[in-house]
């Protein structure tokens, strides 16, 4: 099972980590934004409504930004 782990940070007590069982997402996709409808919501003005999306293909997973207006970094990498 993966981990995904957001961290905020301005505010890194906000931390959330989140498993994600690549079984049950197969060809799946999770929508991160501060949007209720996305399937992990946050709760940052700097967040987009629609920040990024999590895929599962081919066994693994991906991250796109879509387009946010702050960016996106995964392992403090843009």
């Amino acid at each position: 099972m993966a981990e995904i782990i957001i961290i905020d940070t301005k505010y890194p007590q906000e931390t959330k980590t989140i498993q994600v069982a690549p079984e049950d997402k197969i060809n799946q996709e999770c929508l991160i934004g501060r949007d209720s409808r996305c399937c992990i919501v946050l709760n940052d003005k700097l967040a987009s409504r629609t920040h990024g999306k999590i895929a599962f293909r081919n066994g693994r997973h991906f991250y796109c930004d879509l387009g946010s207006r702050n960016g996106s970094k995964i392992n403090n990498k843009n």
